[in-house]
């Protein structure tokens, strides 16, 4: 779906296979650990020491086994830095990973990928703060926007997923397609797959109606936070198909969508009716 959310936090870290052998570098000490220096001796064992890779990364920190293991810090090339725990090769456990625009993640770490609790800040301002799985906030979170307006709930894959309230709008329009859909079950692990439902953004967005496949498609509508709303049948994430839009003073168009744009013969309606 083309609208802000908290999937535009989806943003890969890395894998980190050091190994001193492997790069044939010369390793150094450093007095910001009281493990020995790496040598070739005692490579296979717990030392402290510098990896410079082909590609210019750099990893200064605690090792063993000539990976990255215990506290230490990766810096890339691109101006990205990563300073916390390692294992194996690859961040696990507590760390900090920064961005050159200026977005940055505090949490946990599993296999290079940031899982479990977690803050991220991005670089337009939105601030995250709860559970990560596979890269993505999943679980209970928060998501704090930059002008203040705060949005929580259970994350789907970078999303926030919403039930409506009893007697809302909302959920009449759930209630509506009368095509022996379930509703979406958002404690299953991909609750969008074949359903009805709702999914609210973090901008305010607010859609409602059938999911398939993880998309919005066949009947349904969007409440956008500025106002407007668009009733009728979407297509992988967008308006396709019959339907009407009306923005918020009241001007309204009926007619056809294609990808999300307006098509062929439709109807205007202005605010005076006419």
């Amino acid at each position: 779906m083309p609208y802000a959310s908290v999937s535009k936090f989806r943003r890969g870290i890395f894998m980190l296979a050091l190994c001193a052998g492997a790069f044939g570098v010369s390793l150094s000490a450093s007095a910001q650990s009281k493990l020995p220096k790496c040598t070739a001796e005692n490579i296979s064992k717990q030392c402290f020491g510098v990896i410079t890779a082909p590609d210019g990364n750099r990893y200064i920190g605690e090792m063993k086994g000539g990976k990255a293991n215990g506290k230490g810090a990766l810096i890339f090339t691109d101006g990205k830095k990563y300073e916390g725990q390692f294992r194996d090769g690859a961040p696990n456990g507590k760390g900090t990973i920064t961005h050159p625009d200026g977005e940055s993640y505090t949490g946990n770490f599993k296999d290079g990928k940031k899982s479990g609790q977690g803050k991220l800040v991005a670089a337009d301002g939105k601030i995250y703060v709860g559970q990560f799985n596979g890269d993505v906030p999943h679980g209970k979170g928060a998501v704090t926007m930059p002008d203040g307006k705060k949005f929580s709930g259970n994350f789907v894959d970078g999303e926030l997923a919403v039930k409506p309230k009893a007697g809302s709008a909302a959920q009449s329009e759930q209630q509506g397609p009368k095509n022996g859909l379930p509703a979406c079950d958002v404690s299953l692990a991909t609750p969008w797959k074949h359903c009805v439902g709702a999914l609210k953004f973090p901008n305010g967005d607010l859609y409602t109606g059938e999911f398939r496949d993880g998309k919005a498609t066949g009947r349904g509508a969007i409440t956008f936070a500025s106002g407007g709303r668009y009733v009728g049948e979407f297509r992988d994430g967008v308006r396709h198909g019959k339907g009407t839009f009306t923005i918020a003073n009241g001007e309204s168009y009926s007619g056809e969508f294609v990808k999300g744009r307006i098509v062929g013969k439709g109807a205007y309606i202005f605010p005076d009716g006419k």
